[in-house]
């Protein structure tokens, strides 16, 4: 399997890996790997999940009214996406209105604090791939953020 450099090459480390020869594993599939953060009760937050797996996308979820984010981490996924909080307040819920938040201008820190606080004041779902990001459901926009991102390798051990 080694070359004449001793230095396995790249064509030999695909067959063992595909294979499920040696430690390293076989390929389970070549998927784009999409973060997802959602609120389960959500049904366009649903209908965006069950899209992406039809569409064999590799989805890591997080429904953030039942694990809900710090202030430091919410600003990590926007940052991540390319958003601010501006872009991703939803201006349509109930909190926004009873609150009276169209009435004052926010920073994007103060809204960060208000999103915290209360996560239905974020526009959902929000879908973070290699190719950008995606806010609600959109088709288009799911299509092409599966289109510009790499497919990830997902691999077993057998040691699991």
């Amino acid at each position: 399997m080694y070359g004449h450099s001793g230095i396995l090459s790249l064509m030999d480390m695909y067959r063992k890996v595909a294979t499920g020869a040696g430690e390293e594993g076989r390929i389970n599939s070549m998927r784009p790997m999409i973060e997802l953060y959602l609120y389960g009760s959500c049904s366009s937050c649903r209908n965006a999940e069950v899209w992406l797996r039809e569409h064999q996308a590799d989805v890591s979820r997080r429904d953030f009214f039942r694990d809900r984010f710090s202030r430091d981490e919410l600003a990590d996924v926007l940052g991540r996406a390319s958003l601010t909080p501006t872009v991703v307040l939803s201006t349509r819920s109930r909190a926004y209105r009873e609150r009276g938040l169209a009435e004052r201008a926010f920073t994007n820190d103060e809204l960060l604090d208000l999103m915290v606080e209360e996560p239905t004041l974020l526009r959902r779902p929000i879908a973070i791939g290699a190719g950008g990001s995606v806010v609600g459901f959109n088709r288009a926009g799911l299509e092409q953020l599966l289109a510009a991102a790499p497919a990830q390798v997902s691999t077993t051990t057998g040691k699991e």
